[in-house]
């Protein structure tokens, strides 16, 4: 059981928790890593960018494209939406 929750844990601020309490986990940013939310349009998509500030820096990560965003998540809820060629 362990192994396979592995993936799924987060690591968050004690700092950040302390002062906003859990349940704002799911509505405010926070977070470590080598990309900075930008915008999150709930349960539509979610834009991130490279965070060049990232610990030990961020070489692997091609730099942001011509819009200057490095990723974008597109939120499709529907299995069958997801599926569709």
């Amino acid at each position: 059981m362990f192994p396979r929750m592995l993936p799924v844990q987060e690591i968050v601020s004690k700092k950040f928790v302390e002062k906003v309490g859990s349940d704002a986990l799911a509505t405010q940013a926070n977070g470590t890593g080598p990309f900075k939310l930008v915008e999150w349009r709930r349960g539509d998509s979610i834009i991130m960018e490279r965070f060049a500030d990232y610990y030990g820096g961020a070489p692997a990560i091609p730099p942001p494209g011509r819009q200057g965003r490095s990723r974008d998540f597109k939120i499709i809820p529907e299995n069958a939406s997801r599926m569709a060629p």
